[in-house]
C-alpha cells in the first residue's frame, strides 16, 4: 500500500496530460495494468473503459466477468477485469472491458481502446480543448476557479446528463455529454424536434451502423449558454426509461469541468476552435 501511494505523490507532480485530437476526438496516453503506454479515445459518452483483444492480450488482463454494454447501436455483453489504469495524474483501479471497436477505425491507426466514465468518475477532471491537455483532482478544480458557474447535472448509467432545451419544447431533454459523438443525437418517435435541410445518413457505432435523419437544429439552450445552428441526427426510436434522450457533443465547448462527488459540471462556451 505504501508504494501506491509514494507513487500518487510522484504522479501528483507530473504536468498537465496532453491531448491529441482526431476530427476533434480527444485521444490520451494511458498505462494499463503497468503497461503502455497506449492511446484511448477519451468518451465521456461511454459508461465503460474499453480495450481491443490484442491490448487485454499484451497487459495480462485476464477476464473474471462480464458485462451489458448499450449503445446507440445496441446491446452485448462483453469480458472484463479490474486492473490499474493510470492517465497523468490520476492512477486507479477500474474496470475494464475487452472488444473489438470498428467505430474507432474512423479515426486511423495507433488507437488501443476507450476510456469511460467508469475511470473518469474517480475524480473532478477537466477535459480543455482549447489548450490541449486534461487534469485531474486539485489541477483540475483549481483551474475550474476561472469558468463559469457550476449546473447540476443527472447520472444516467455512470454518464453525465444534462438539461437542455431544444429549439422551442416547453420541457427540456435529457441530453448526456458525449466527447464520442460529432453529432447532437436524439432518440424520438412522434415528437421530433424540427431540422432543417434532412437528409438521410447512418451514424458508426462499435456495435454497426443504424439510419438516421440528420440536419440543422435551429436552436439548443444549457441554463445560460445558447447555441444555434448545429448538426443534428435523429434516431426515430423513443429512449426506454432509464436512458437519457439523446448525446450533445462535448465539441460544442472550449473546456470541461466535472466534480462527480457533487454532481456539478462547469461548461465553458466556443466556437469553432479546430
Amino acid at each position: 500500500m505504501w508504494m501506491l501511494i509514494l507513487l500518487t505523490a510522484l504522479l501528483n507532480q507530473l504536468p498537465a496530460t496532453r491531448l491529441e485530437f482526431r476530427n476533434g476526438y480527444p485521444i490520451v496516453s494511458a498505462f494499463l495494468n503497468g503497461q503502455g503506454p497506449y492511446r484511448l479515445l477519451v468518451d465521456t459518452g461511454n459508461s465503460s473503459s474499453t480495450v481491443t483483444p490484442e491490448v487485454a492480450h499484451q497487459i495480462g488482463l485476464a477476464p473474471t466477468h462480464s458485462a451489458v454494454v448499450s449503445s446507440i447501436g445496441g446491446d452485448r455483453t462483453l469480458p472484463g477485469a479490474t486492473t490499474l489504469i493510470r492517465v497523468g495524474t490520476l492512477l486507479t483501479s477500474a474496470e475494464l472491458l475487452i472488444a473489438t471497436l470498428p467505430g474507432l477505425h474512423r479515426l486511423g491507426g495507433n488507437l488501443h481502446g476507450i476510456l469511460g466514465q467508469d475511470f473518469l468518475n474517480r475524480s473532478p477532471y477537466l477535459i480543455d480543448y482549447a489548450g490541449r491537455r486534461m487534469l485531474f483532482n486539485d489541477d483540475a478544480a483549481t483551474h475550474a476557479q476561472t469558468m463559469p458557474a457550476p449546473l447540476p447535472f443527472t447520472s444516467i448509467n455512470g454518464r453525465i446528463a444534462i438539461q437542455t432545451r431544444l429549439n422551442d419544447s416547453p420541457s427540456p431533454s435529457r441530453l448526456v455529454l458525449d466527447s464520442g459523438a460529432s453529432h447532437l443525437i436524439l432518440y424520438c418517435a412522434r415528437r421530433c424536434p424540427h431540422l432543417a435541410s434532412v437528409v438521410t445518413a447512418a451514424v458508426v457505432t462499435n456495435v454497426g451502423s443504424i439510419p438516421v435523419r440528420t440536419g440543422i437544429l435551429h436552436h439548443a439552450t444549457l441554463g445560460p449558454l445558447q447555441f444555434r445552428n448545429r448538426p443534428a441526427a435523429l434516431i426515430e426510436s423513443p429512449p426506454t426509461q432509464d436512458e437519457a434522450d439523446g448525446l450533445i457533443p462535448a465539441q460544442w465547448f472550449q473546456a470541461i469541468y466535472v466534480d462527480p462527488a457533487r454532481s456539478e459540471i462547469r461548461l465553458q462556451a466556443s466556437g469553432r476552435h479546430r
